[in-house]
């Protein structure tokens, strides 16, 4: 089965500011169509808001990929430092999840939790160039 995780969020600053995040799973199930929403409100910056969306529709509370194990995972992402972190994941785990300088990675704990939701599935990252493509498909789908 393939799983689409697309996010979305209105944060582009280098500072903190308040904003929303949209993230949204969708997937052909034999029972029909699945389609998880999420909507939250962040104060973080545009890195931050992009990592907290991701985490809030993989690995969040309700685990929204968890029942679907096994699956190939195609993340669409508007943001540059979440499709690069993304391919980073396993070497920040190998490091102990600590930079070249011996730091902790940024958001530390989410992409912890986003890498131990990822695993068990193969997944792919869209590095999408229309951020409002990807805010309109989640407004017309609808629930966010």
């Amino acid at each position: 089965m393939t799983i689409d995780v697309y996010f979305w969020t209105d944060i582009r600053s280098v500072r903190k500011k308040r904003g929303l995040f949209y993230a949204a799973l969708s997937a052909e199930t034999p029972k029909g169509e699945v389609w998880v929403p999420h909507k939250g409100e962040i104060e973080e910056n545009g890195n931050g808001a992009g990592v907290q969306a991701l985490h809030d529709i993989v690995a969040g509370d309700k685990h929204h990929i968890d029942p679907y194990k096994g699956s190939r995972i195609i993340i669409h992402s508007t943001s540059s430092y979440v499709t690069t972190s993304l391919f980073l994941l396993k070497k920040w785990k190998d490091d102990g999840w600590k930079t070249s300088k011996g730091s902790d990675i940024a958001y530390k704990d989410l992409w912890q939790e986003i890498n131990c939701n990822l695993q068990g599935n193969s997944f792919e990252v869209i590095d999408e160039k229309d951020p409002e493509a990807i805010k309109e498909l989640l407004e017309t789908k609808g629930e966010v």
